[in-house]
């Protein structure tokens, strides 16, 4: 069963007794859904060639203490009784974890959590029999051996010792990107998806932001193998389906100021998951961020120091991850206009200043479309896909770098790894210790300066950070840009 996107193995016990009136009792906590599994899994057997008298049937899910949820009990339900009844042998002396609905007729249908509790079995030593139609996405995970299934009439296939082979990065769509007077903007960009950086973007509408957006999906590069498995199991886990069953590609989620905590955060009474633990290992998208409720903004500026949310199932705490980058956008003022905007020096103000300020300290790039553009400005054609290879090998570096270390990114450093990974030339020290100095920033902002320094140094595929890499940091780190 699932609980929150950890999967916990549950035992299936069945006992089928002569005494006491027919029927079927499920006990262990379960739901609505898993009590109307003893119809479907009656009519599958049925539907299936077997057969057997009514007798008092006792079902029990182990352990007791955990609610448990979902249509996946069919299978190992059906598969407990036939054995019960003695309509089947034993099965096989080796672990197996049975996983799956089952249609009326005894097909295995696709089931949600699949993936989840793949990786929990292959973390267990357990073989997992599942939907025939989750062979590819199971096949990912290392060392696990799976048995696909059709139907009832086929649980006596034997356990496959190939697994097809997996492709690793399926072509995404791209389209072509044009620009007018925006390449520091998009450069911005570059560093930010180089480093997973935090990123707010201000501009009028009609400037681009949105545009931005879609250059960012196409920017950013595909996961690692680690990071694959991870988001494809929380995808798995609140059962939504993938384009190429596996989460290839860092996922983006866009939230709005008109969402419910719940829809942000995740929680209710369905134990849903949030915007921002499906942007795990990918990237949160907020639009218009002053409009936001205040509280949905602390808890994201929690977020981003701590990176996981805690929730309650069943008077029992678990935490769900939520380690994304965030790339939000915002006008400057509250009417937008570029023409016509009346708005005073202190209503833009009061505007900007609804963000609070340790959210802002958090953030590493600030970033402004142009709101006029000049018609002398020569059209600039874009190559997206040249941009992404620097992203890519920014982003090879970077893992090569960490993969001693629990750092995924440069936008992971903390402090404590300044002194060892970020090496400045006796020039570069010397200029960004003096902007800290003049502008009395905090020592945050002064971790962050080496954060996007780090990244412009391995977008120049150069180990040393020198003048050129703090200068350029230093445009992208100005707060006073919104």
């Amino acid at each position: 069963t699932i609980s929150g996107i950890q999967a916990i193995p549950v035992e299936v016990e069945v006992d089928v007794s002569s005494r006491g009136l027919p029927g079927i009792t499920i006990v262990g906590l379960p739901t609505q859904v898993v009590q109307e599994s003893k119809e479907r899994v009656r009519t599958a057997i049925r539907n299936a060639g077997f057969s057997f008298r009514a007798k008092k049937v006792t079902i029990n899910l182990a352990p007791a203490g955990i609610h448990k949820h979902g249509p996946a009990f069919d299978l190992p339900i059906a598969l407990a009784l036939l054995h019960a009844y003695r309509c089947i042998p034993p099965a096989p002396s080796h672990k197996i974890l049975y996983y799956g609905e089952l249609s009326l007729d005894g097909t295995v249908k696709p089931t949600r959590g699949t993936f989840a509790v793949g990786l929990m079995a292959q973390q267990k030593g357990f073989a997992m029999m599942a939907s025939a139609l989750h062979a590819e996405s199971l096949s990912a995970i290392p060392t696990l051996k799976v048995i696909p299934i059709h139907s009832l009439q086929s649980l006596t296939y034997k356990i496959s010792e190939s697994q097809a082979a997996v492709q690793l990065h399926p072509p995404r769509e791209s389209f072509p990107f044009t620009y007018y007077g925006q390449e520091a903007t998009l450069r911005g960009l570059v560093v930010a998806a180089s480093g997973q950086h935090h990123l707010i973007s201000s501009g009028s509408p009609g400037t681009g932001k949105t545009m931005l957006q879609e250059a960012y999906r196409q920017l950013v590069p595909p996961l690692s193998q680690d990071h694959l498995l991870e988001t494809s199991a929380i995808y798995s886990a609140a059962g939504i389906p993938l384009p190429h069953h596996l989460m290839y590609y860092p996922p983006f989620q866009s939230g709005q100021h008109t969402h419910s905590a719940s829809v942000l955060f995740g929680g209710g009474r369905q134990h849903m998951l949030g915007l921002a633990t499906l942007s795990h290992r990918g990237v949160f998208v907020l639009d218009e961020l002053p409009r936001f409720q205040k509280s949905h903004l602390t808890t994201i500026q929690t977020l981003l120091e701590s990176r996981i949310i805690t929730s309650i199932d069943n008077d029992q705490p678990y935490t769900l991850p939520a380690h994304f980058s965030l790339f939000a956008t915002m006008n400057p003022c509250p009417c937008g206009k570029v023409i016509g905007c009346i708005c005073t020096a202190s209503t833009k103000h009061r505007y900007v200043s609804a963000i609070p300020e340790p959210l802002l300290d958090r953030i590493d790039l600030f970033t402004t479309t142009n709101s006029f553009v000049s018609t002398d400005t020569q059209q600039t054609q874009i190559d997206l896909k040249s941009l992404a290879r620097q992203v890519e090998n920014a982003t090879h570096l970077q893992r090569e770098r960490y993969k001693k270390s629990p750092l995924t990114s440069n936008g992971d450093l903390q402090s404590k790894d300044i002194q060892e990974f970020c090496t400045l030339t006796p020039q570069a020290r010397k200029l960004l210790e003096k902007y800290t100095e003049t502008f009395q920033l905090s020592a945050r902002r002064y971790i962050i300066l080496h954060r996007v320094a780090r990244t412009i140094a391995d977008l120049d595929e150069k180990n040393t950070i020198d003048e050129s890499h703090v200068a350029e940091t230093i445009q992208y780190c100005v707060k006073e840009k919104l």
